[in-house]
This record gives C-alpha cells, structure tokens and sequence, in this order.
C-alpha cells in the first residue's frame, strides 16, 4: 500500500471494477448536471471495457493505467481533475489500442470541416462565403468522419455507450 498524506490511503490496485463503482457512486452523490455527465461517462467507459473480450495483458495495462491516476486521492478528487483523467484515459485507449468512443471521429471531423470551411467561404467572399463555408465544411467533415467511425465500427474498435 501507498501513502499519499497521512490521512489519505491510496490502494496500489484500481481494477475496472472499482473504477465504475466508484464514479457511480459519485454520480450519485454530484449535484451538479456536468459532474453527473463526467462521473457517468467514466462508469460507462469502464463497463464497456469490463464487458469487451479482453486479454488478461490489455486487462493488466489499462488497470495500470487507471492506478496512475489515483483516483481515490483526497488531494485529486475534484470534478476538474476527474474531467482531465477521463479524457486523459479516452486518449490512452485511443493511442494504445486504437479504441475510440462512438462517433469520435465524426465530431472531430466537422470541427475541422467547418474550420477549413470558413477558411475557404471568407477567402472566396466576405459576407455569404462564411455561412456557405460553414455549412459545406461541416457536412463534408460529418459525412467523412461518419466514414471512419463506421470503419472502426467493423473492426470493432469502437467502444459505444449503451443507454440505461
């Protein structure tokens, strides 16, 4: 066992399993709408990968991985560390495993569209180029993202949130 601060153990081990609990039980008690969102989505990542097929070796790393954040630090446990920590480990999934959550790319994709678009709409004409621009980078951004997921869907790389 680890100490952190004298009043403060911090187990060495944080399985899947405890991370989930964890979170919804901090969804729980949060009274705030945003901190049920981020407590909720880190449960549901970690039921996700609770029921994927994993190798004992994946398994062995991503709970390695959720030990460095220690999350059940006194010091550490505030809404914004927790919000750092869960895209922290939607970013270690994604470069690790290439796992990345439903409709990542999408959303990613038309953030770009739609700033190469109005790049490209104020360049062609000041005033109707910037809402043209607009509208025509995010649906190309959508639509190419939307590709991608559906690819990574087939090679079942994407992790969905299933609704309750």
């Amino acid at each position: 066992m680890v100490y952190s601060h004298p009043n403060n153990l911090v187990t060495q081990n944080m399985s899947l399993e405890e991370t989930k609990a964890l979170f919804e039980s901090k969804s729980n008690e949060a009274t705030k709408k945003y901190h049920v969102k981020i407590y909720r989505e880190f449960a549901k990542l970690c039921h996700i990968l609770i029921k994927r097929p994993l190798t004992e070796d994946q398994k062995t790393t991503v709970e390695e991985e959720l030990k460095s954040y220690r999350l059940k630090a006194v010091e550490e446990n505030t809404y914004s560390k927790h919000k750092k920590k869960l895209n922290r480990f939607k970013k270690f999934l994604r470069e690790r495993y290439g796992w990345v959550t439903s409709g990542y790319y999408t959303t990613l994709f038309m953030i770009l569209g739609m700033v190469l678009g109005q790049s490209i709409g104020l360049s062609i004409h000041p005033s109707t180029g910037l809402a043209i621009g607009l509208g025509a980078g995010m649906s190309v951004g959508m639509a190419l993202g939307a590709w991608r997921d559906q690819a990574l869907k087939k090679e079942n790389k994407v992790l969905e949130y299933a609704e309750k």
